[in-house]
């Protein structure tokens, strides 16, 4: 299993054998470098931890005091867990996953952090209990039989993700985020420590909250500050990036790289160089996130992910290789704009009357709706999973707990698709380690106390922002072209003025039947442009989708994917992300059942 998992010929190993127990962390020698497990004085319990730990809630002056100043993470747990059992978890803050080993009650226990930053998957097979942060890995177990997940196919089209642990292999799940695994005398247990649940408290005013943010904010980034590495930012045109770059100290500013992808002419390109000339960034590295990085890497992307994240970001691999040669950790932004942001909110979401309106509401949000899910696969697999989706929602939907409407379109939000955004950290921690200062418990806590109304439309955000860097909310938003700080009716005119501008490109397209095709410079990615006008994007997408006679049509109809191409080719519609997934699927079965092709 160890072997499938080692990228890159610096990785470390790691490795604990003892009786029918076997563990081993593949690491970049960055976030805890000491060899590991860390194993207790008496020999009863080893522990092994992957990723930090950046503050122990309600720990630190007990450990303190027990003259256990100095500790590596792994030594940390180990300690903690001998003193307060298994709800030492709910107290860490970080990004993580955990095992331990307790040899005197003949149990093996795995933790992740709240979010589930560090994917790991899962499979009882036989009385064993296989985990690994790749499904391929588990693929390599004596005896496992591959089969494809008809159900995780089924979330992979209709939603572009999986939810509840769903993947596309029978009998392996992923572990949710904030979850505790124990398996113990053959028999394994798990339950979730934590979840993201809502308490709005409306007689905080808004300074308040502004105030609170910005002092728990910086210390979210100081904390992940606190190493001797070099650190980096992706910075993108966006809030996000930049509130990192604003919480930082001046001099931590000073030593630090900024990453953009995209090309000089862009807007998301050219608000970033606005960031860096004003904050201070050591240096700005712009990289292209072009069609040809894709096309090169899409084959390794669907393996590496094992299909669950779409090629359109296959351009990430080889980027962070050369970001790797100056930065150690990268910060980003993460979800941010999605919960302080409001940016799954709605009107019509905020003032729904009941559960039934607002889940009528979300329902429409697809990739591909049922109609089009009946065109696109097998008539047989169709009418096998046809029913999948609706049951996926409606499992999720029912463990939302929040009342308010709002936050229980938030909640809904967080648990299926920030929850699997995580995926896209696979590719980026085979390079580089990743620091999410937006997902600070602390900072988290204080987020989930404020209501929806405030989150609503950035409003809280903006002046958030403005109180933490106001030198960074002068800047345009790249969303809007906009100052950050701008009354709200300024941002909706940037926006509209968005949508006239890609409207007039469309019109002009099809009047002049493609001769000519205005260029889109809003975003560092244009798959639809690319798709329209590039040769050598239409050639690769043409040689994925006709390639692999017998395995496509097992699952896919051949006859409705070349009717979406010609159709996107054409510009009779936009089909480039319902392509890019298409593709992804069909690498995927050629990494692991091309075998099954006639």
């Amino acid at each position: 299993m160890v072997a499938i998992l080692l990228h890159q010929p610096r990785y470390e190993i790691d490795k604990y054998f003892e009786n029918n127990v076997a563990l081993a962390r593949i690491h970049l020698g960055l976030f805890n470098p000491e060899v590991q497990p860390s194993i207790s004085a008496d020999g009863k319990v080893a522990t092994m931890i992957d990723g930090k730990i950046f503050n122990y809630i309600g720990a630190q002056d007990s450990s303190k005091q027990a003259g256990k100043e100095g500790m590596n993470d792994a030594e940390f747990c180990l300690s903690r867990y001998r003193e307060n059992g298994l709800n030492f978890i709910n107290e860490l803050n970080g990004n993580f996953f955990i095992a331990l080993h307790d040899k005197e009650q003949n149990k093996v226990i795995f933790a992740n952090d709240r979010y589930g930053f560090r994917t790991h998957y899962f499979s009882y097979f036989k009385g064993n209990l296989l985990i690994a942060p790749e499904q391929k890995a588990i693929l390599e177990f004596p005896g496992f039989k591959k089969e494809l997940d008809e159900g995780g196919l089924a979330e992979f089209f209709a939603y572009g993700e999986f939810w509840g642990g769903k993947t596309l292999f029978k009998n392996i799940s992923s572990i949710p985020p904030g979850s505790i695994l124990v398996f113990e005398n053959g028999d394994l247990s798990m339950r979730r420590y934590w979840k993201p649940t809502f308490k709005p408290d409306r007689n905080k005013k808004e300074g308040e909250f502004v105030d609170a943010l910005v002092t728990s904010y910086r210390q979210a980034v100081a904390r992940r500050l606190e190493d001797n590495l070099r650190h980096g930012i992706t910075l993108s045109g966006g809030l996000d990036s930049r509130s990192v770059i604003g919480a930082m100290p001046k001099e931590h500013r000073s030593k630090s790289i900024a990453f953009t992808f995209g090309d000089e002419e862009s807007q998301e390109v050219r608000v970033a160089a606005m960031v860096v000339k004003e904050s201070g960034i050591l240096k700005h590295v712009i990289l292209g996130a072009s069609p040809e990085l894709i096309i090169k890497n899409a084959e390794r992307d669907a393996w590496l992910t094992d299909g669950a994240l779409y090629i359109g970001l296959a351009f990430v691999y080889p980027l962070f290789e050369k970001i790797s040669k100056d930065v150690d950790v990268i910060f980003d932004g993460y979800a941010l704009d999605l919960t302080l942001g409001g940016s799954y909110l709605s009107k019509d979401k905020i003032g729904a009357k009941n559960r039934d309106e607002l889940k009528a509401i979300l329902l429409k949000k697809r990739r591909f709706n049922d109609e089009k899910m009946k065109q696109l696969l097998n008539r047989d697999l169709y009418e096998r999973i046809k029913h999948v989706p609706d049951e996926s929602f409606e499992r999720e939907f029912t463990a939302c707990t929040s009342e308010d409407m709002g936050n229980l379109s938030d909640e809904f939000a967080m648990n299926t698709h920030v929850a699997w955004m995580h995926v896209g950290d696979i590719a980026v921690r085979s390079q580089i380690e990743v620091a999410h200062p937006t997902s600070d418990n602390e900072f988290f806590d204080l987020l989930l106390t404020i209501p929806p109304e405030l989150r609503f439309d950035h409003r809280l955000y903006r002046k958030w922002l403005k109180s933490l860097s106001p030198e960074l909310a002068r800047i345009p938003y790249n969303h809007t072209m906009v100052r950050a700080d701008a009354p709200i009716f300024l941002w909706h005119l940037g926006v509209k003025w968005n949508r006239v501008k890609e409207f007039a490109k469309k019109r002009i397209q099809i009047a002049t039947n493609n001769r000519i095709l205005p260029r889109s410079k809003r975003s560092y990615v244009s798959y639809n442009e690319w798709l329209r006008t590039r040769k050598d994007w239409q050639d690769f997408f043409e040689g994925v989708l006709n390639s692999y006679p017998g395995l496509i049509e097992r699952y896919l109809n051949r006859e409705y994917i070349t009717k979406a191409f010609e159709e996107h080719k054409r510009g009779v519609q936009d089909h480039s992300m319902d392509l890019l997934y298409i593709a992804t699927f069909i690498l995927f079965l050629a990494a692991h059942f091309e075998n099954e092709a006639s």
